[in-house]
């Protein structure tokens, strides 16, 4: 037992609480710790910073005195939770450390009903040690935040506008058995984008939204927000969507031939490009940056092959281009050749035949 002098009996209160309820991140515990005076023994209770229905949890009481191991540093103890006691004093000895000077005990607990936030506190009376100290209390005490539904959901995701057609935001929620019937539904802010559907099943659940049944998406971050309640009470969890510019696309099959004194024309079909460029442009035809259009009609001395001609897609992801192509230019039409009218051509053909029958003859 730790060393006491009798002479003075002094009860000496301390107490560190973390602020109930503070800020901290769901997955993760808060510990709050209290120090007697000498820096010597430590006493600290640990639990996590969310909790939800439904789900056990565990709560833990430790003590660490390294400078006295095997040995009682103190006693009266007990974990409660809003004022209930749910452990206490089990050992005759009171807190007594190991070889190593700590001590620990730990329980579950698993909240039913109505989600309501709990304090937890861990109180015990410090056995001190000289120069006048007899005895200090104290206790740890810390927040917890209850939740009603353990819902996961990722917190952001990113795609490119062409993937949201084959993208799903992945969710699931925790249905306990015997539970009230639960349903679920999608908002972005304040609009609902998929209605109410049951959860359907007990245990963990998926409860997903089909990006595919949206209309497109802008540029830009989405918050998506999925609301699940059993009618009495209702828990949220939301994510960030980040909609990426893709690379741009464009397709098309221009023409490869034109003759002269005609018109080309040829625009291609191209999304998400902010602007169009060109190599190898022919030069009796314009360009249209801002819709890819290679337009003209060449003259006579135009005439001729323009090859590897390439059309170019582009925005800030990057670019995208045709394959390259060629125009020939060539003359107006083939030359006229003379044909006589019928009755010439009735001649011709009896002159032939007389010339024909005559040579038999012979």
């Amino acid at each position: 037992m730790k060393y006491v002098i009798r002479v003075l009996a002094l009860l000496f209160c301390l107490v560190f609480s973390l602020p109930a309820f503070a800020a901290c991140p769901e997955g993760s515990n808060w510990t709050a710790s209290w120090t007697d005076s000498f820096g010597q023994t430590t006493y600290s209770l640990t639990a996590p910073c969310v909790v939800y229905l439904g789900i056990p949890f565990t709560i833990t009481a430790n003590a660490h005195d390294a400078s006295y191991p095997n040995t009682a540093v103190g006693w009266n103890w007990a974990i409660t939770d809003n004022g209930t006691t749910l452990l206490s004093n089990q050992d005759p000895l009171g807190i007594s450390t190991d070889a190593t000077g700590d001590w620990q005990r730990s329980l579950q607990q698993t909240y039913t009903g109505i989600a309501t936030d709990h304090n937890l506190t861990f109180s015990f009376t410090d056995f001190g040690r000289g120069l006048g100290f007899m005895r200090a209390a104290g206790s740890s005490v810390g927040g917890l935040t209850v939740d009603p539904f353990f819902i996961t959901l990722t917190a952001s995701l990113s795609l490119s506008a062409g993937q949201q057609g084959t993208t799903t935001i992945p969710a699931t929620v925790f249905n306990p058995t015997g539970g009230n019937p639960l349903s679920y539904r999608w908002l972005e802010g304040g609009t609902v984008v998929q209605d109410y559907q049951a959860v359907a099943g007990t245990g963990t659940v998926s409860i997903p939204l089909n990006l595919a049944a949206l209309p497109q998406l802008s540029i830009g971050t989405h918050t998506y927000t999925v609301e699940v309640t059993d009618g009495t009470q209702t828990g949220t969890k939301s994510t960030d969507v980040t909609v990426t510019l893709p690379l741009p696309t464009i397709s098309g099959s221009p023409a490869g031939a034109i003759t002269i004194g005609k018109a080309y024309s040829f625009t291609p079909t191209a999304a998400y490009a902010s602007s169009f460029s060109i190599s190898n442009k022919p030069a009796w035809a314009t360009f249209n940056t801002s819709t890819g259009a290679l337009t003209g009609t060449p003259t006579s001395s135009d005439a001729g092959t323009y090859s590897s001609i390439i059309i170019t897609a582009s925005n800030s992801a990057g670019s995208t281009s045709l394959a390259p192509f060629s125009v020939i230019v060539s003359a107006s039409g083939p030359t006229a050749v003379p044909v006589m009218n019928g009755w010439w051509l009735l001649y011709g053909m009896l002159a032939g035949l007389g010339i024909f029958a005559r040579r038999n003859e012979k």
